[in-house]
C-alpha cells in the first residue's frame, strides 16, 4: 500500500502538479513560494514547504497557533512575517492577510511533524 501511494506521488510530481491534496490543506510547490522569499531553515536539514488555507491568517489566528511558545517577527518586502516555534518539530510562518503559510519541519520525525500540523490548522482553518 505504502509502495502505490509513493508512486501515486511520484506521478503527480512528474506531471507538474502545483499543489497536493493533505488532510485539509493545500501544500504548493511553487505557486505561492515568491510570498516567502530568501528561504532560510531555522536549522541544517529542515524541509520546507507552502501550504495554502482556506481563508487569510488573521491577528486571532496567530494568537491561538503561538499558544505557550514565543512569537517572533520579521519584516520583510511581502510584510511582516510571524515565525511561530512549535517544540522543535516544526516552524510556521505566517502573514496576516495572506492565504498561505510557509512551514519548516524537521524530516527526521518521521511522519509526526505532519500528523501535528495537520491537528494544528485544523484547530483554526477547516
Amino acid at each position: 500500500m505504502v509502495f502505490l501511494i509513493n508512486k501515486l506521488l511520484q506521478v503527480l510530481i512528474f506531471l507538474n502538479m502545483h499543489s497536493l491534496y493533505t488532510g485539509n490543506f493545500y501544500m504548493t510547490h511553487e505557486t505561492m513560494a515568491a510570498i516567502f522569499q530568501n528561504p532560510l531553515p531555522p536549522y541544517p536539514g529542515w524541509e520546507r514547504r507552502i501550504y495554502r488555507l482556506s481563508r487569510p491568517v488573521t491577528d486571532n489566528d496567530i494568537r491561538a497557533l503561538l499558544g505557550s511558545e514565543d512569537l517572533y517577527k520579521r519584516d520583510t518586502a511581502a510584510g511582516m512575517v510571524n515565525i511561530i516555534h512549535k517544540y522543535g518539530l516544526i516552524e510556521l510562518h505566517c502573514i496576516i492577510g495572506e492565504s498561505c503559510i510557509e512551514i519548516w519541519f524537521n524530516p527526521d520525525k518521521g511522519s509526526y511533524p505532519s500528523e501535528y500540523l495537520d491537528a494544528l490548522l485544523s484547530t483554526r482553518f477547516n
